[in-house]
């Protein structure tokens, strides 16, 4: 038996073999860890104080029934100017609602701003709270959050609390699906005041709502959550989304409380440009189940073809009816036909000379 020549292992040798090894066997990155707000428990990383800045507020913040945070999404181009901004009240007693008198600011604490960046977790900024409660971090065009859909998290460092905000940086012509929620991704317009009433509320959902939003993003098209509830109650909107298994997508919610069709239809049209018109992404599908929703899709120029309504209203005006408040149907018949998306380029365009007021400050009003 004839042996082959022993091959010597030089370092040389050695990162050869290494690296033929490693051809058609890359393993895939870990997705980003997500963080439960707003009580995450022990935070995987160290803040620079843990204790509130004024004894009073730590008083308060313990003894909370519940707290409202605007926690605001920024949704705009890579290479941006991101800026991040929310508020922070703390809402208690016995008929306690969003916008209660007993509601009290928690000014004058330590916020600080973090996301997992590079395989590891980053202090993006670092501010105090208003009087108002509220925060504002400008993050410029180098924070290092990458193209996509970002999760940042204010830290309230004195009660090691966090607060969710999302940072959506698409290119234009990025594909995205439109949707309501009151009526139209839960069980009917009624949820909202039961929301409003009392956040801790777990709102009834439309029959396959989740699957419906999951199946669109399975597909590679971006969702956006478009609603006219007021931002006191995102922080019960965003987690009610998550505790039921809907896509991870921007929330765009109202600065006002808006309870009549001609505001309410102006929010979501003025909305609905900014992202078609102001940053140019391809809406390719709307549902909504209200008059107002129908108003401000034909207005935005979205086919009806393109425009599926559910509920009561479904079928008018020549859009598409979704028929027994169910999507499994639709999604069988209709989602899983279509083709899976076709996203633009990663690549960062040319910075603008001016970014929009809408996507530099919240999204979008």
């Amino acid at each position: 038996m004839k042996f082959l020549p022993r091959l010597a292992l030089t370092p040389l040798v050695l990162f050869a073999l290494a690296l033929l090894s490693s051809c058609g066997s890359s393993t895939p990155s870990a997705p980003a860890p997500v963080l439960t707000c707003p009580n995450a428990g022990t935070l995987p990383f160290t803040t620079e104080s843990s204790a509130f800045v004024n004894p009073s507020n730590a008083g308060v913040y313990d003894a909370r029934v519940f707290d409202q945070s605007a926690d605001l999404d920024f949704i705009g181009h890579p290479g941006d100017d991101v800026v991040v901004r929310g508020n922070i009240v703390v809402v208690g007693g016995e008929n306690a609602n969003a916008v209660g008198d007993d509601g009290k600011a928690i000014a004058g604490e330590a916020l600080s701003l973090w996301a997992w960046v590079d395989g590891a977790w980053k202090q993006l900024g670092r501010t105090t709270t208003g009087e108002d409660g509220g925060y504002t971090i400008d993050l410029g065009a180098t924070s290092g959050l990458g193209v996509g859909e970002n999760r940042v998290y204010a830290v309230l460092e004195g009660a090691q609390t966090c607060y969710p905000h999302g940072v959506f940086l698409w290119p234009a012509k990025t594909q995205i699906v439109v949707a309501d929620i009151d009526g139209t991704l839960n069980a009917d317009d009624a949820e909202f005041f039961k929301t409003f009433a009392d956040p801790t509320y777990d709102g009834k959902i439309m029959g396959h709502g989740p699957e419906l939003t999951r199946a669109w993003a399975d597909k590679g098209y971006k969702v956006v959550y478009l609603s006219a509830r007021p931002d006191a109650v995102r922080t019960a909107t965003r987690a009610w989304l998550a505790r039921h298994g809907f896509a991870y997508g921007a929330l765009i919610t109202s600065a006002d409380l808006l309870l009549m069709p001609q505001p309410t239809t102006e929010y979501k049209t003025a909305a609905l440009a900014n992202l078609s018109d102001t940053l140019g992404y391809d809406l390719v599908a709307a549902y909504g189940n209200a008059t107002t929703d129908i108003a401000a899709y034909e207005m935005d120029g979205i086919p009806k073809a393109h425009t599926f309504i559910i509920g009561e209203n479904a079928g008018m005006d020549g859009t598409v009816a979704i028929d027994g408040k169910d999507y499994e149907s639709h999604i069988a018949g209709y989602v899983d036909a279509q083709p899976d998306a076709t996203q633009p380029s990663k690549r960062a365009p040319e910075r603008k000379s001016a970014t929009s007021p809408l996507t530099a400050t919240r999204a979008p009003l």
